[in-house]
């Protein structure tokens, strides 16, 4: 295909992303938050640190603490870089400038997948289009979240292995190691390539199982293997020392408790060693089985809608199954039924808060490739179906519909999440600004000094919009609020409806409790002195 189609889709992605972030002039939510707040840090010279805990997983010792212990850095490096490479700009905005142009680069990578697949311009035109609207995730993928990363690493990785002749392991490897610099379940993109290689020289076009076996037992794919792990490892062996250092070994020591945990809410438990086998093994296997199959519903149900949008998704699956004996189809199979099947059983409950969700995103430049496929076998079928039907005139219908259906809903979907629903003063999208600032001004006015610390919900939000140190509401109710006050000296708590202090009977009749002594509410958010 042309260069010019290619820039013209490129142009088509970067004028939707404009759009799309020109009302986003905040981060929007607290994982965009914590990226932006690292970002800065390093940005500023500040390191890898945080002046927040917001979670107590790795039992922080005080404030401030290493950063990066739960989730992985890529995110806010290129925030920091585009805050260093347009410094004379407010730092979200800078920030912001290398999201809008990586995401105006997801619909000619996806063009490029088509027409690897089918050799058709018109297929990869209709596909960098339909991923230049992508529904459920059109409005994180100009703020600063990890979602427009995996998007194009796992275009890259796809096209790598449709279109590069040499050089395959070496780029596998450092594309697996920017996915899990990206996500910590990023790691499977290493065994993914692995497959990848093993599918590569089979031999043949079509995927077989002895083709398979007989290229994996060749010296040639245990050279490839090893230079795809020492690839990975070039990306990654500076963070692994850096968690060394840090940690004592290569992963934060904690993160091997969320794997105990009987509700997303026990990621907030304090202390985190009451985090253990026999506690959860005591919910019964009746429940946990329970669990995981819910999980495995939310994702075979949601997963669609999600990464295509419903209706690309279908004509996805209906690709898939004309190019059933394609490779790459097969490896994007691989990728889906692994990440399902592991964070099923080892994560259900940040599985079904959007975990999956993140991590999918990696398949959307294919799903959107195989789309146009779809598409392509739906028309022949129906003309074959209504005999006096004309190709020129039907496939022109089917792909109306099909954009106006994907263009729609993205608008919906974006309009939803950020502007927000009529009378409402300020953009929803800013509805923690909002709150956040009223509430710190409040906290001015109490006579608030600059380093003292703040106990909320979003401990990442609100030290981005203050400045000042804080905690994250810990589960256990009162008793556990007041465990963290005393162990990291809080002098402020901020009550919030949903994690109430004192239950929801304290949150609806505030008062003192013990040692916090109540003074007002501000934008629904209760305000509690820590008396000594």
């Amino acid at each position: 295909m042309a260069k010019r189609s290619y820039l013209i889709l490129f142009l088509l992605g970067l004028a939707v992303a404009i759009g799309g972030a020109a009302l986003q002039t905040t981060p929007g939510y607290m994982d965009a938050y914590y990226y932006f707040y690292g970002g800065q840090q390093l940005a500023h010279g500040n390191g890898f640190t945080e002046n927040f805990i917001w979670n107590y997983l790795n039992d922080p010792q005080g404030l401030p603490q290493p950063a990066f212990a739960y989730w992985m850095p890529l995110t806010s490096l290129v925030a920091a870089a585009g805050i260093k490479l347009f410094s004379w700009l407010p730092d979200f905005e800078a920030a912001q400038i290398v999201f809008v142009l990586a995401t105006a680069c997801i619909p000619p990578l996806a063009a490029g997948l088509s027409f690897a697949f089918s050799g058709k311009r018109k297929f990869a035109l209709l596909s960098g289009v339909l991923a230049a609207f992508l529904g459920f995730y059109q409005p994180f993928l100009t703020t600063t979240d990890g979602f427009t990363l995996y998007m194009l690493l796992g275009g890259l990785f796809f096209l790598v292995f449709l279109k590069v002749k040499r050089g395959k392991a070496l780029l596998f490897g450092l594309l697996a190691g920017l996915f899990h610099l990206t996500r910590a379940d990023g790691v499977l993109w290493l065994g993914l390539a692995w497959a990848a290689l093993a599918f590569d020289g089979m031999g043949e076009d079509k995927f077989s199982i002895r083709g398979l076996l007989g290229r994996v037992f060749r010296c040639d794919f245990l050279f490839s293997a090893l230079t795809v792990l020492g690839a990975y490892l070039l990306v990654m062996s500076p963070w692994y020392v850096r968690n060394v250092q840090v940690f004592g070994s290569l992963f934060p020591p904690g993160n091997g408790y969320a794997i105990w945990v009987t509700d997303y809410e026990d990621l907030f438990i304090y202390p985190a060693s009451t985090l253990t086998f026999e506690r959860w093994w005591n919910t019964g296997i009746g429940e946990i089985l329970r669990i995981r199959l819910d999980t495995v519903w939310h994702i075979l149900t949601g997963s669609m809608a999600e990464m295509g949008v419903l209706l690309p998704g279908i004509l996805a699956l209906i690709g898939a199954i004309r190019l059933r004996a394609n490779k790459a189809v097969w490896l994007g199979w691989g990728y889906w039924g692994a990440l399902a099947l592991i964070m099923s059983l080892f994560f259900p409950f940040a599985t079904q808060r959007g975990t999956f969700y993140h991590s999918s995103a990696a398949l959307i430049p294919l799903v959107m490739a195989l789309a146009s496929v779809g598409l392509d076998l739906v028309v022949e079928k129906s003309l074959k179906f209504f005999s006096h039907w004309q190709d020129q005139r039907i496939r022109p219908f089917y792909t109306g519909i099909l954009l106006v259906v994907v263009i729609g809903f993205s608008l919906y979907n974006y309009t939803s999440k950020v502007i927000g629903f009529e009378g409402q003063p300020y953009l929803l999208w800013d509805e923690d600004v909002v709150q956040y600032s009223a509430v710190d001004e409040e906290l001015q006015r109490l006579g608030i000094a600059p380093d003292e610390v703040v106990l909320t919900t979003q401990p990442p939000t609100y030290t981005v919009l203050s400045g000042r140190p804080t905690v994250a509401m810990p589960r256990g109710g009162l008793e556990a609020v007041l465990n963290v006050v005393q162990d990291f000296d809080v002098q402020w708590v901020l009550s919030e409806e949903g994690y109430p202090v004192g239950g929801e009977e304290a949150y609806s009749s505030p008062e003192d409790l013990g040692l916090l002594h109540y003074l007002g509410t501000v934008s629904e958010i209760h305000i509690y002195r820590v008396e000594p």
